[in-house]
């Protein structure tokens, strides 16, 4: 309908991926966000940024570090975001004793400085109609080690001719 309205033909139009402007951050850049939000230089960090609500994976986020934990794995969360699901996982964060353990640093604009400082990063939507999240983009952009749902786009995005790229 929007075709015939703009008088344009299928063919005329062109598919255009997401995209960001790529920056990066040096050591220095990681050890003082590091010492902003007081996670020791040896400790392990996970970074999720996205959207705080339902599906987008939050609540998988805390547990994972739970588990890790009673493993004996020193890893810290940084939870980069904002919504209504913010709190909950604030409140799991105390009820299982990982309040020191997880930084919710809210909606940032300095997103690749996070990326740079974690050893690894997360998209455990569990939102069935995800379509390639820009924020998954990034974290390759910048070499990340990605855990992620196998769901919407995201098992296409990371698909390589010799496999899947994603742990």
């Amino acid at each position: 309908e929007l075709l015939s309205k703009l008088s344009l033909a299928p063919k005329e139009l062109v598919y255009i991926l997401n995209g960001f402007a790529r920056s990066g951050y040096d050591k220095t850049h990681c050890l003082e966000l590091r010492a902003k939000l007081n996670i020791p230089n040896h400790k392990f960090v996970i970074l999720l940024a996205s959207r705080a609500v339902a599906g987008k994976g939050w609540d998988i986020a805390i547990e994972a570090l739970r588990i890790l934990h009673n493993k004996g794995i020193n890893a810290h969360l940084v939870l980069a975001g904002e919504g209504v699901e913010k709190q909950s996982a604030e409140t799991a964060s105390v009820q299982l004793g990982l309040q020191d353990h997880v930084s919710f640093v809210g909606q940032v604009s300095t997103l690749g400085q996070y990326i740079s400082l974690a050893n690894v990063c997360m998209v455990p939507s569990t939102f069935i109609g995800e379509s390639m999240p820009l924020v998954l983009i990034e974290y390759l952009a910048q070499g990340k080690v990605v855990i992620a749902s196998d769901i919407g786009s995201i098992p296409s995005m990371l698909k390589l001719e010799i496999g899947r790229a994603h742990v």
